[in-house]
């Protein structure tokens, strides 16, 4: 009689089950795939309008971001580029950059909700902020701040973008 190796015929039989599930799972998804698209059809023949499946909305979706260049600031720590104090300020101040331009922006119009369905001549640009408004939001008095924002500009980490100030 020949011995049987269990090890080997336990995972041949494993394999064979995962591709089972996996053809299964397919089998399935083209299914509802074809539903969809019956369903939107029949609806569009009785309708004459194109219609679309959606799904539910992310939490984060719209939520406020911004992105940090990881290889620079890579750089920055491994040449210590920055003091303490310069790394705080960056870091406390993210929250308030405005997305596509990075000007830091005041705290209340940062996360004020905005309205939809906003006229054109009812539109209202944030409010860049000043010294003292970015003092209290990072939590140092004015004289503090503005050390710590002119040693970034001398550094070229912050910089005053050509007609500041104006829209």
């Amino acid at each position: 009689m020949k011995k049987r190796n269990f090890r080997i015929d336990f995972t041949e039989a494993e394999q064979k089950a995962r591709l089972r599930d996996f053809e299964k799972d397919s089998e399935t998804r083209f299914k509802a795939e074809e539903l969809k698209k019956s369903l939107l059809e029949q609806l569009k023949e009785l309708t004459g309008e194109d219609h679309f499946v959606g799904t539910s909305k992310d939490p984060f979706a719209g939520e406020p971001f911004n992105q940090t260049m990881h290889r620079n600031l890579d750089l920055l720590n491994r040449i210590s580029y920055l003091t303490q104090a310069e790394e705080s300020f960056l870091f406390k101040i993210q929250a308030y950059l405005e997305f596509k331009s990075n000007v830091i922006i005041c705290r209340e119009d940062k996360f004020k909700k905005k309205r939809k369905n906003v006229i054109e001549d009812d539109f209202e640009l944030p409010k860049a902020a000043t010294v003292s408004d970015i003092a209290e939001i990072i939590g140092k008095s004015r004289q503090q701040t503005s050390l710590i924002m002119n040693s970034l500009k001398e550094k070229e980490i912050l910089l005053n973008p050509e007609g500041a100030g104006q829209v």
